[in-house]
């Protein structure tokens, strides 16, 4: 009997070296898998010790390869810290509100932050998540309202935004659509109301407009057309009844009606005209 439990002992320390050998093997990259296998092994970082640059757990002369946990007061985990071969492979940190509630986690890797990144509410709901990547956002990044729903979602490149980007209303209607470029708006911007009607449009060139805006009635038809100035209406600006048919036309100056304005009734017949200076119409 004796003998038998010597050769379980025997066999169970050799599964034991077997895959802490593994795990401890000598690579340069560590990656999800990697850190799922570190993350078997967790002991308090009040356990552990540094010794001529490298990471021991007390009372070995082995390399830590693990992970170490440091709590906050109130219990929580504060920082996770993956080790492997007795160096540091990447690091998360946890932040909490007052009421325990989670608030951020972060990973970090070189000293910059490196991978998923969110942010929770003090509700619990998650205010937004994305990737970072040597210290910079990268890829999908979303955004939510507080009810949960999704607020804004779209790419980023090297920090800027690029790409297409989707706003919503906190219904979960599209409430905004545009591509970026370079961190600059770039092409097409339509926008739509609660009800997920397209309301209006216009079309930017490197972060500047370039084309008149053109913006809806519910039922689809054209309800107003015109450009824009820093800012303000500029130029000849034509509004639409909902049959279609134009309502009243004239121009712009400095986002104010300046010169000879026309209106028309539903059926197209000329309603009145009138000359306008600085927005007031003249005598």
């Amino acid at each position: 009997m004796k003998k038998l439990l010597t050769i379980l002992c025997l066999v169970l320390l050799f599964s034991l070296s077997t895959e802490i050998s593994f795990s401890q093997s000598n690579q340069d990259e560590c990656g999800f898998l990697c850190l799922k296998d570190l993350s078997r092994y967790e002991v308090p970082s009040h356990l552990l010790i540094r010794n001529g640059g490298m990471t021991f757990e007390q009372d070995s002369k082995d390399p830590f390869t693990g992970v170490s946990i440091k709590y906050h007061e109130n219990g929580q985990p504060e920082e996770k810290t993956y080790y492997k071969n007795g160096r540091e492979v990447s690091r998360t940190s946890f932040e909490y509100y007052e009421n325990g509630q989670l608030k951020q986690t972060n990973n970090h890797k070189n000293g910059q932050l490196e991978g998923l990144l969110e942010e929770f509410l003090e509700n619990g709901q998650l205010s937004f998540r994305g990737n970072m990547k040597d210290g910079k956002q990268y890829g999908l990044w979303e955004f939510f309202h507080e009810n949960g729903q999704l607020e804004k979602r779209g790419n980023i490149k090297d920090g800027q935004t690029d790409g297409l980007w989707e706003f919503f209303h906190e219904n979960g209607q599209l409430q905004q659509r545009n591509n970026w470029k370079n961190g600059e708006r770039n092409g097409l911007t339509e926008f739509f109301d609660e009800k997920g009607n397209l309301i209006g449009n216009k079309k930017y060139k490197d972060g500047k407009e370039y084309s008149p805006y053109e913006y809806f009635h519910e039922n689809g038809q054209l309800k107003s057309r015109g450009n824009m100035k820093d800012g303000k209406q500029y130029g000849l600006w034509e509004f639409f009844h909902e049959n279609g048919r134009l309502k009243q036309m004239g121009r712009y100056k400095d986002g104010e009606m300046d010169g000879l304005w026309e209106f028309f009734h539903e059926n197209g017949q000329l309603k009145q005209t009138g000359n306008y200076k600085d927005g007031e119409l003249i005598e």
